[in-house]
């Protein structure tokens, strides 16, 4: 039974907000990168009057493995990404690296979607959003579930609306 356009306005609305989150998210990590890089090329940046505490990085190995990933996925050479990733999860756990372990589930989950691979993508974010949940990142772990949601509202409507009312929780 199909629901009235007013009964699918709460939930429009929290795949709005979840979609503005991740773009969001998404934007705040890629300056954080770029100020970072500014930074280490000598180049002195003014700082704002306030500014958040930066977020807890993966140790070096781990973040070359992921930056690795991340190129090939870029030149398309999706298995290899995948095999990178999977050598990064590796590493993430034999060295208790719990920041890179998230990471790499979340670089993986985004793979994964962009390859149509759902279901997959979708235990990857459930697995990134447990490791956030447990360092206590808020942000990032507001970002798993929204991606989740809008995975979930492609898959499994009505499933949705639980988990993106759940990051708007966290989120205030």
């Amino acid at each position: 039974r199909r629901k009235s356009p007013s009964a699918r306005l709460p939930c429009l609305f929290v795949w709005a907000l979840a979609f503005a989150v991740t773009i969001v998210f998404s934007l705040c990590e890629r300056v954080g990168a770029q100020s970072t890089t500014d930074n280490h090329a000598g180049r002195q940046s003014q700082a704002p009057a306030y500014s958040e505490p930066p977020q807890p990085g993966p140790s070096k190995n781990v973040k070359e493995l992921l930056d690795a990933a991340e190129k090939l996925a870029q030149d398309r050479n999706y298995e290899e990404a995948l095999q990178a990733i999977e050598r990064t999860l590796t590493l993430s756990l034999d060295t208790h690296d719990t920041i890179g372990e998230a990471l790499a589930h979340r670089e993986k989950a985004i793979l994964l979607e962009s390859l149509k691979r759902t279901d997959e993508s979708l235990v990857e974010w459930r697995e990134a959003e447990t490791r956030w949940d447990g360092l206590g990142e808020g942000p990032r772990r507001i970002e798993a579930l929204c991606r989740i949601g809008l995975l979930l509202m492609a898959t499994s409507p009505g499933e949705e609306q639980k988990i993106l009312e759940h990051a708007v929780v966290i989120g205030r």
